[in-house]
């Protein structure tokens, strides 16, 4: 595998974001062990890299400090660090968000013929309609982005082209006229900076960016890369895995036998455990029902249909 693949990293040890990509680098290591790693961290991160947190030095390749812009917040950084991240990086590179598990070979990605790709945001429509979003991007100042294509930055490949770094560049500047407007996300800016571009960006399929809380549940099956979307902060809901047992877990004792589990068959065993969380009987049956939704479509299928039937029995 000729691409290389790249992490940003704006951490400190009161949050969880350093062991989100331990657990992602650990799983890109089982089934790539021998691609090129390169993290970005801003200063305070790199100071931070002592004791157990100094653990993910030995996964990756370099770890590159960048100076970031005086008084920007933690939000900010890492903001800086992944729209400026072309002119850190050399060669052609495939960013990947902290919160994601790898699940397979990553190396069909030298093979894609584009400049600058990614997948669908929420794995859904490509063209944007939703209304929130859409007031997301008028509220950064952008106009109306009715019809454009939207993309999620959680997975980039990007080549090391004039034109990708003159897109950059450019998704920077957007960002900071967004971030002075409220909005500080930077997929808004990506977008318009898109449009802006002559729609550069090419569409990846889905499963280089599994979004499976949201619309991605189709592209699970063969999902190389599968974005969780971190409750990072957050109480964990009947519905979801508490994480932060996994973070304190990879924070005190490294990859431990229960995160390698989940990892070995991530498509089905993280996917159980994120969806349904802490109840056993609920993660066995999920569990099965995803297998089977794997393996065996045409039985998943009349079991769903049998169920609606049932339904209705009961509830009618």
């Amino acid at each position: 595998m000729k691409t290389k693949i790249v992490y940003t990293l704006v951490s400190s040890p009161s949050d969880s974001y350093l062991e989100q990509v331990l657990i992602s680098v650990h799983s890109l290591r089982m089934w790539n062990p021998d691609v090129i790693v390169e993290m970005v961290v801003d200063e305070s991160t790199y100071v931070s890299l002592e004791g157990n947190r100094a653990k993910i030095v030995g996964y990756v390749n370099k770890v590159r400090k960048v100076e970031t812009p005086h008084g920007y917040n933690n939000v900010q950084k890492s903001r800086y660090l992944k729209t400026n991240l072309r002119k850190f990086v050399k060669g052609d590179f495939l960013f990947i968000d902290c919160d994601t598990i790898i699940c397979d070979s990553l190396a069909e990605i030298d093979e894609v013929d584009a400049d600058i790709a990614m997948v669908a945001d929420l794995n859904g429509d490509l063209l944007l309609k939703d209304p929130n979003t859409l007031q997301k991007y008028r509220d950064a100042g952008f106009g109306d982005a009715t019809g454009l294509p939207y993309f999620n930055s959680g997975v980039i490949f990007a080549r090391d082209t004039e034109m990708v770094h003159k897109f950059y560049v450019d998704w920077y500047d957007n960002w900071c006229k967004s971030d002075c407007n409220g909005v500080k996300y930077d997929q808004p800016a990506l977008c318009v900076t898109n449009a802006n571009h002559g729609l550069v960006i090419k569409e990846l399929s889905g499963t280089w960016n599994c979004q499976f809380k949201m619309c991605g549940f189709p592209y699970l099956k063969k999902a190389k890369i599968m974005h969780y979307y971190s409750n990072n902060g957050e109480t964990a809901s009947f519905f979801t895995l508490p994480m932060d047992v996994l973070y304190q877990q990879v924070r005190e004792e490294g990859i431990t036998p229960l995160v390698e589990k989940l990892l070995c068959n991530a498509r089905q065993d993280f996917y159980a455990v994120m969806i349904v969380g802490k109840e056993q009987s609920m993660r066995f049956f999920y569990s099965h029902l995803l297998f089977l939704y794997t393996n065996r479509p045409a039985l998943y299928n009349l079991l769903s249909k049998l169920w609606g039937i049932l339904e209705r029995v009961m509830y009618r």
